[in-house]
């Protein structure tokens, strides 16, 4: 997860401020693109600086043994992400580019899978942002940009009790990516 969550906030902050190749008559889609791009951009990294919260109290409360307050707070993580999703298709409902809202539309749709994959603490070990970098790269790639390694954001936690990676007793996640 550590990973894949900061190769989303890297990918989708990309988004603003991106100039656009597009003929001038498309000028009016041109400046649609660039305020979904940006709104997309904001409720994206916002949610995800909560979500990253989240986790570090989830790291927190499994490692000091308060197992129900940690799956609390996977749950409000949960929460989050539908969050999130809630707000892009808000952020997108009046765009004019059919391409970008599909894909803005995808991105939404498996932030909500993410999310409601985060029921208890079982649903993080097998957490997997693979398809949510796909689509994040497609929209950089709409938006104007292109996918670059972005470092990882401070903060992310170590979700198991004893730092090791997805074996018996794990309370974090088994994080997969394949590239």
């Amino acid at each position: 997860m550590r990973r894949s969550v900061g190769a989303v906030l890297g990918a989708v902050g990309l988004v603003a401020g991106l100039s656009f190749a597009t003929p001038a008559g498309a000028a009016r889609v041109q400046d649609d693109n660039e305020t979904v791009c940006a709104a997309a951009q904001e409720t994206v990294e916002s949610g995800l600086e909560t979500f990253v919260g989240q986790m570090n109290e989830v790291s927190e409360r499994a490692q000091a043994g308060d197992l129900q307050g940690a799956e609390d707070r996977v749950q409000d993580a949960g929460g989050t992400l539908a969050d999130i999703a809630r707000q892009l298709r808000e952020d997108t409902a009046d765009a004019d580019d059919a391409r970008l809202k599909e894909t803005v539309t995808d991105l939404a749709d498996e932030f909500d899978r993410l999310g409601g994959q985060l029921e208890d603490l079982t649903g993080l070990q097998e957490f997997d942002t693979t398809r949510l970098d796909e689509i994040a790269d497609e929209m950089v790639e709409q938006c104007g940009g292109s996918p670059t390694a972005q470092p990882l954001p401070s903060g992310l936690p170590d979700a198991t009790p004893t730092g090791g990676g997805g074996g018996p007793g794990t309370v974090g996640p088994k994080a997969t990516r394949t590239q």
